[in-house]
């Protein structure tokens, strides 16, 4: 499954509903989405496993680095991932 999002704001207002999403459940959602495990996440994107697998569980928010090497390996804008953190 591929992902784009072309209107990124209208995928998140939709998708969130009434409550934006948290870091982690976007981690796990985009994961899923591809049907990626951690170990093809970490082929694919050049972050480890256990790294994503913290974020997921932990809420903890990424580096601008990972944020960029998610970007890349998802096919999205980095902007997902600012949006989580409503950085208006």
């Amino acid at each position: 499954m591929e992902l784009k999002f072309k209107h990124i704001g209208r995928w998140l207002s939709t998708n969130m509903g009434e409550r934006r999403k948290t870091m982690a459940e976007l981690f796990v959602e985009l994961r899923e989405a591809k049907g990626w495990s951690l170990k093809e996440l970490e082929a694919a994107s050049g972050v480890p496993a256990t790294y994503y697998h913290y974020v997921e569980v932990t809420n903890k928010i990424p580096s601008l680095i990972i944020v960029k090497r998610l970007s890349i390996a998802y096919d999205i804008s980095p902007m997902v991932f600012f949006d989580v953190l409503q950085l208006d």
